[in-house]
């Protein structure tokens, strides 16, 4: 059995990025009862290392059905030109995941960027938005060529990329 572990930059309450990753695993992976997907919220980028989360995926690591773990983080990317902190954070992040074996996912600028083309900056409009198109089970203005990007573009994202390593297409 494999866990796919994704750890992603909303909080609990919120968990927008969920709604916007399992739907595109829904719409273009095989899945099977083999195949458990997880997801961690660090709540907020700074964040990405805490013990909590580190905790948490320990503990799904000696849970004794899982045969593969596989850990994903997700950010977003954020104005890395205009601001050189968040860009020195996401190559802290990178190379936190490569130390770790674990998969980077960045969505650019952010993930409400990649699946509705525009920035929302309000909690609860976000959490509102992610519904709305996971009533639908779509994946909004995101397409299979924007999710699998290989370098950092506006509404663009190397999330399928990056899964297309651990699961098999439709």
């Amino acid at each position: 059995m494999l866990a796919l572990i994704f750890c992603v930059e909303c909080n609990k309450k919120s968990e927008s990025d969920k709604m916007y990753i399992s739907n595109v695993i829904k719409n273009f992976y095989k899945l099977d009862t083999s195949i458990k997907t997880r997801y961690l919220n660090f709540a907020g980028k700074g964040k990405y290392k805490s013990e909590k989360i580190k905790k948490e995926i320990e503990k799904i690591k000696a849970e004794p059905h899982y045969k593969q773990i596989k850990v994903v983080y997700c950010v977003d990317a954020d104005k890395i030109q205009a601001d050189p902190d968040t860009n020195k954070l996401n190559e802290e992040i990178k190379k936190y995941c490569k130390k770790n074996n674990y998969e980077f996912v960045w969505f650019c600028r952010n993930i409400e960027d990649v699946f509705l083309h525009k920035t929302i900056n309000n909690s609860k409009e976000k959490i509102k938005a992610a519904k709305k198109v996971g009533r639908v089970g779509g994946i909004g203005l995101a397409t299979e060529k924007t999710l699998t990007a290989t370098k950092l573009s506006e509404n663009k994202s190397n999330l399928m990329s990056v899964v297309d390593k651990v699961l098999q297409r439709k």
